[in-house]
């Protein structure tokens, strides 16, 4: 038995009755309602409402339920695959008496169907070849036209630990608003992206070529901003103060300097330094090392004085009587630059965000927790417990663990992994975030 498709005309809005959109078409040249004697078309509003409703439901081999991404049959070619998310599965009896199970969708528009919609305003080259687009276009589809699951990741590329996914896979990070009418997208491709509103392409399909001109663009330069292509194969700088949040070109922002003419400023604290004060969580730099982000004075006995060490600076910052107690390689992850490049697998599109933030929370932790109050508090726990006597005991330790919000850290073997990988990553140059610059300098 063979199953009609629904019209698909939500898919790409609403087609002129004398004219059926090219996705219509191509939806009903595969379930077309002459292969289909049964006449088990899709079900009106009512029916809908009425059928019974599950949370999973079998088709074919798959398994499928609320919420998961699925693709869709169809006779468009193979680099157009149609995706949907299920957002609820009913059931109904066809006229043999067979249970069939329908499916209500959200559609995902591939970047061919966007381009087809003429956004006033959208770049040909703001999509990757496996992004999707999650539109607001719902419509009900038969089990049967599912081909199997998919996922599709979320990129949000604002989160301190993104999605980790490679080119092979499909991601979603715009909404398509009015699909039907007068569509819209939120956000719109490079409304949050550097200071150039170049969309990033985590898997450009032309690397070799973005490297070349890139290479070209560093030898130039002079007063030409760098061009879309070049931008492709650049890293990008990541800005984790909660307010800003933000993605910048590193040829843009060296470009920026270069047109501007700066004086070179000396800091009191070295470059790693200054990146290990930015404090993801919080608006401003660390406490304990803010001052090591200020600008040398000009003359005095402070302005000869040369840089500490990273290791020196957070042991200056716990006192005389506290060891660090952090290995060497934690340290050094926790003051490189956050980075992303394209073509560079999950580092596309997870960069090394994820280890610097964790790395300079365990760094703040052992310089802010006070241990010292911790340990007191431990050598007060009897070696045997009373519940007469030391239930209060340990409820303070309880409590003053609760009040610090300790974090565990890996492993050192982690870290000292973790660090000749992303060592090829950080050696990167002097940049400051341009978002944050009216307020104090930005290490980035």
């Amino acid at each position: 038995m063979v199953i009609t498709h629904p019209q698909k005309s939500s898919r790409l809005g609403m087609p002129k009755k004398s004219k059926k959109s090219k996705k219509t078409a191509a939806l009903e040249s595969y379930f077309g309602p002459e292969a289909d004697p049964e006449g088990n078309m899709r079900p009106e509003k009512a029916e809908w409402d009425s059928m019974e409703a599950f949370r999973t439901l079998r088709a074919s081999r798959h398994v499928y339920h609320k919420g998961c991404d699925v693709s869709v049959r169809s006779s468009d070619s193979p680099e157009n695959v149609w995706i949907a998310m299920v957002l609820s599965i009913r059931r109904r009896k066809t006229p043999l008496g067979i249970p069939l199970g329908w499916a209500q969708v959200q559609w995902y528009y591939s970047p061919r169907d966007v381009q087809a919609l003429s956004i006033e305003g959208l770049p040909n080259d703001c999509f990757s070849s496996r992004e999707r687009v999650l539109s607001d276009a719902i419509d009900l589809v038969p089990l049967t036209s599912f081909k199997s699951p998919v996922k599709v990741y979320k990129f949000n590329e604002e989160d301190w630990q993104p999605a980790e996914f490679d080119e092979k896979s499909y991601f979603h990070r715009y909404s398509l608003k009015d699909a039907l009418d007068s569509p819209k997208l939120a956000p719109f491709p490079g409304q949050f992206s550097c200071i150039c509103g170049t969309p990033y392409d985590p898997f450009p399909q032309d690397m070799d070529f973005a490297e070349a001109a890139l290479d070209a663009c560093r030898q130039r330069r002079g007063g030409t901003a760098p061009s879309r292509v070049e931008l492709k194969a650049d890293y990008m700088h990541y800005c984790p103060r909660p307010k800003c949040s933000r993605w910048f070109h590193e040829t843009c922002l060296l470009h920026r300097t270069e047109m501007r003419h700066p004086e070179h400023t000396d800091f009191v604290g070295s470059l790693a330094v200054r990146r290990l004060a930015v404090d993801p969580d919080a608006s401003f730099h660390h406490p304990k090392l803010a001052r090591f982000t200020y600008e040398k004075p000009a003359r005095g006995k402070n302005a000869s004085v040369g840089e500490p060490s990273t290791r020196d600076v957070l042991a200056a910052a716990l006192g005389p009587d506290r060891e660090l107690g952090l290995p060497e390689s934690l340290i050094a992850i926790a003051a490189m630059p956050i980075v992303r490049r394209a073509g560079q697998g999950t580092f596309s599109t997870a960069g090394n965000v994820r280890d610097v933030v964790v790395a300079r929370r365990l760094v703040y932790q052992t310089l802010d927790v006070r241990l010292a109050e911790l340990e007191r508090l431990i050598r007060s726990l009897p070696e045997s417990w009373d519940a007469a006597s030391d239930a209060l005991t340990y409820y303070r330790v309880w409590q003053f663990l609760g009040t610090q919000g300790m974090l565990a850290s890996p492993r050192a073997a982690y870290w000292d992994r973790r660090v000749e990988e992303l060592a090829v990553h950080a050696e990167r140059p002097e940049l400051h975030c341009p978002n944050c610059e009216g307020e104090f300098p930005v290490a980035i």
